[in-house]
């Protein structure tokens, strides 16, 4: 089950190296380390405001990473495949929900480990969004040298309907490697999916905003042989003459497909032969694109009544029904702009419009993670959001990870091993510093204090205070 934060996982291995950032799948927000102290751009005042010329100067500073989480945001709003992850999450959460228990104010769960009766449509949303995302870095361990084949194996993508477990095949590629690790070759196999596409994109984007910045003509391939340029290599081991925007505009374009890998290759398959009839890249760019529009313009509407019933699965928590609001209206924006430009991103980033780009729509919320040895308000917490509007996201925040982190083990067996709350380094509650312990190793109990004495919630109170329903507004 390790697989359920995939994107994430990453930020134990960034933290350490102190390496650029991390979207935070299903919770929609991105940190970003700025290998910097608080002091140095200013952030000294007790409420740990930035003024707008450090702001602009750490934007400066950090743009290449920033880019990179955005283009992370924008996919999960704005394609069928990041869709089709929130509808996976929405059943996970559903039978999740079913091991919760409450009882005088303390709030905590059995888990599938001893909730078995809900295990077996849980299992079956769990493997279907691994199904789609494919595998993921864990699988590289040294550095890819080429692809030796590629071929299809069928998986079944798992769905429930009318409390039916239902199946229907899936086409995943799969990818043989030769693997340099430690001086010595080693043949991998890796299935291509969302993760790759992911990461693939959002390095080459980032790659050209640094170019850019240094107003280079070269990009910095720092991570070359690794899960970020899995992509490319597919790309190059398909079509040697492709270049970067055309694979850019296909891998985009195929997130508009459950079977994202293998519409891909597709895609880079009609390209070759296109072009061994004398057809141009961008004119076969232009008709692809032109389809993908249409396809999108006549499942318009059925796509937007699924965000309605997305939205109106939280209707009964207040928070949550917000932060589905706005999650809603921007996703349908971002669908009318894919109707209109399929590949908008690539187009603005090409063109250096990088504000442009982050103007496209309100981003999501973030942290700038500072290197400062006191833990209290050490990191920076910003929006561009409304202000009622980021409060319910920070909401949603708690209320996936406090999901999440107990998803397989009961309350007692997580809180053996600790778990931080994601507000942990930017939270300014006087609860934080009232009860640094339970912040920092079980932060749900927070909940069951504020229940019990001024039913003022924080963050993760309002988080927990969600997943049980208990649905009044909030201080």
């Amino acid at each position: 089950m390790e697989k359920i934060n995939s994107l994430e996982s990453l930020k134990l291995i960034l933290e350490k190296d102190k390496k650029w950032g991390v979207y935070h799948i299903g919770k929609y927000y991105f940190t970003i380390h700025t290998n910097r102290k608080k002091e140095e751009v200013g952030l000294v005042n007790e409420y740990n405001e930035l003024n707008a010329e450090n702001q602009e100067l750490l934007q400066r500073e950090n743009l290449p990473a920033l880019i990179h989480e955005y283009i992370h945001y924008l996919h999960e709003t704005s394609t069928i495949v990041g869709n089709a992850s929130l509808l996976y999450d929405l059943e996970l959460i559903s039978n999740f929900s079913k091991s919760l228990v409450l009882n005088n104010n303390e709030v905590y769960t059995c888990g599938f480990e001893n909730g078995k009766e809900n295990w077996q449509n849980f299992v079956a949303a769990k493997m279907s969004q691994d199904t789609i995302m494919g595998d993921f870095h864990h699988e590289i361990s040294g550095r890819l040298i080429q692809i030796k084949s590629i071929k299809t194996v069928k998986q079944e993508l798992k769905f429930s309907l009318q409390n039916q477990v239902n199946t229907r095949d899936f086409s995943v590629p799969e990818l043989q490697f030769d693997m340099l690790i430690n001086g010595s070759k080693k043949s991998i196999k890796i299935r291509f999916g969302k993760f790759f596409i992911y990461e693939g994109i959002a390095y080459e984007l980032d790659r050209i905003v640094d170019m850019k910045m240094r107003q280079d003509t070269k990009i910095k391939d720092e991570l070359k042989g690794t899960e970020y340029t899995v992509l490319r290599m597919i790309a190059k081991y398909k079509i040697p003459l492709i270049d970067t925007k055309t694979f850019l505009s296909l891998a985009i374009l195929s997130l508009q497909y459950l079977e994202c890998g293998s519409k891909f290759l597709s895609y880079l398959d009609t390209v070759n032969d296109d072009f061994k009839k004398g057809i141009k890249m961008d004119e076969s760019i232009s008709r692809i694109k032109s389809e993908v529009s249409n396809y999108l313009r006549q499942n318009k509407s059925s796509f937007f009544c699924m965000q309605d019933v997305f939205k109106k699965t939280f209707e009964s928590r207040h928070q949550l029904f917000r932060a589905f609001d706005h999650l809603t209206v921007q996703t349908k924006d971002f669908y009318n702009k894919r109707i209109e430009n399929p590949t908008f991103e690539i187009e603005l980033i090409m063109d250096g419009k990088f504000k442009e780009l982050l103007e496209t729509a309100n981003t999501c919320d973030y942290i700038y993670i500072f290197d400062d040895e006191e833990d209290y308000m050490r990191d920076f917490i910003g929006s561009t959001l409304d202000e009622e509007v980021s409060q319910s996201l920070k909401a949603l925040i708690a209320f996936a990870d406090f999901y999440r982190s107990h998803t397989i083990h009961p309350t007692e067996k997580i809180e053996k091993t600790g778990h931080k709350c994601p507000f942990y380094y930017s939270c300014s509650a006087s609860l934080r510093q009232d009860y640094k312990d339970i912040c920092s190793e079980k932060p749900w109990r927070i909940f069951e204090i504020s229940a019990q004495t001024d039913r003022k919630y924080c963050w993760y109170g309002q988080g927990v205070q969600e997943m049980v329903g208990q649905n009044i507004k909030r201080d």
